[in-house]
């Protein structure tokens, strides 16, 4: 099925719901996980090894509902991208091992070794840490205000200490071992089937390396993507902007109080519904005041505009 944007009573938009930019989760009752395969994919210039699972792993109930909850904290925030080449679309390697597996489900063991593979390739600088490569195969995924098939790719590179206790002839014993959290993502990548054509909708993050070369790894060298320039994606990358400035750069940092938080987030949405058009300086004041904040938020809309991105200058709003 190819994906489609939905809103109320089933019709289909070419655009998202803005309620739903705001409020992206993944539906995990409405979804169906089908296929997921591990890798183990070292650093290529260390001569670490590429292992290659030569089959699917095993599904159950419990890890499904993890995966989903696992993939909607790491996306809660949507700044939608595409694939992209200099070239040719049709040159990005993972956009083709995508392309594969959504027109034939049963490529998806040998097009996971493909994106491994391009992976390791990749993983040309010394400070890339090895780590285990999850592809991640949805027939059908309820994402927000969207439904279509989709493709996670997630890379693990940190292990987290884990305690749990065994009763054997009544005496319970405390264990230790690392394993992976379910509560930070390192990388990963969600690509839904919907705009082939335009390098699909993909949603990335990164939250282990913030600045230099290192980077644009995960971004760059392998996934090859490029922000969308449309309306739509300037405004859910400014709502994208305004979630993660109050939430990690007033609430975690500076301590704003959860209550406030929600207000600011209240005003910010009942901007987009009411306005027609996005005025960086209009929206920071009517937002956060007219104060140092207002200034301060400006600033870091600048400082995330990406290449063809222009989140400053102003854009009419998609609804």
């Amino acid at each position: 099925m190819k994906g489609a944007f939905l809103h109320g009573g089933g019709r289909l938009s070419s655009c998202l719901p803005l309620r739903s930019i705001f409020e992206f989760m993944i539906n995990h009752q409405g979804s169906t996980l089908s296929k997921l395969i591990v890798h183990l994919v070292g650093n290529k210039v260390k001569e670490e090894d590429l292992v290659l699972s030569q089959q699917e792993s095993g599904l159950d109930q419990a890890t499904i509902k993890t995966i989903a909850q696992y993939l909607g904290k790491a996306f809660k925030i949507p700044e939608f991208q595409a694939f992209h080449h200099p070239v040719s679309l049709d040159l990005n390697g993972v956009y083709q091992s995508a392309k594969s597996i959504f027109t034939d489900p049963s490529t998806f063991e040998e097009q996971s070794q493909a994106l491994a593979k391009l992976l390791y390739q990749s993983s040309a600088q010394p400070q890339i840490k090895s780590g285990e490569f999850l592809v991640i195969y949805y027939d059908h995924l309820v994402y927000g205000g969207m439904e279509s098939a989709a493709l996670a790719l997630i890379k693990v590179e940190k292990k987290m200490p884990f305690l749990f206790t065994e009763e054997q002839d009544k005496v319970i014993e405390l264990f230790s071992y690392k394993g992976i959290s379910p509560s930070k993502i390192d990388k990963a990548a969600l690509i839904l089937d919907i705009d082939e054509e335009d390098g699909y909708q993909v949603l990335s993050v990164d939250n282990t390396n913030n600045e230099g070369s290192e980077a644009k790894f995960w971004q760059d060298d392998f996934l090859g993507l490029q922000m969308r320039s449309t309306n739509y994606a300037q405004t859910s990358g400014v709502i994208g902007a305004t979630k993660n400035f109050v939430y990690h750069t007033l609430m975690e940092e500076e301590e704003l109080p959860a209550k406030e938080a929600l207000d600011l987030m209240a005003k910010s949405k009942e901007y987009f519904e009411f306005k027609d058009e996005f005025k960086t300086q209009e929206f920071a004041q009517e937002v956060f005041g007219e104060g140092e904040v207002a200034d301060r938020f400006q600033e870091y809309v600048k400082s995330r505009d990406k290449e063809e991105l222009t989140l400053s200058e102003g854009f009419d709003i998609s609804r």
